[in-house]
């Protein structure tokens, strides 16, 4: 059997990993909502994604900084 070694999950290392996935999660985030702007016309279904999408994205953003906090 193989044995992985992965290195210590310290807590400098989980916030490095936080916050290179939330300037991910940012730059992708910012191009959907540029192209539903831009392209959606201002149908009200886009809007409500878009609503829906923001609301999820922040609720989850909190949700792992207050876990980052308390661990």
């Amino acid at each position: 059997m193989i044995s992985l070694n992965f290195p210590e999950l310290t807590s400098y290392n989980l916030w490095l990993i936080f916050g290179f996935v939330t300037l991910f999660l940012l730059f992708v985030s910012s191009v959907l909502i540029y192209h539903w702007r831009q392209y959606g016309m201002k149908n009200k279904n886009i809007i409500i994604a878009e609503s829906i999408y923001l609301a999820g994205f922040f609720a989850l953003l909190v949700l792992a900084f207050v876990s980052l906090i308390l661990y």
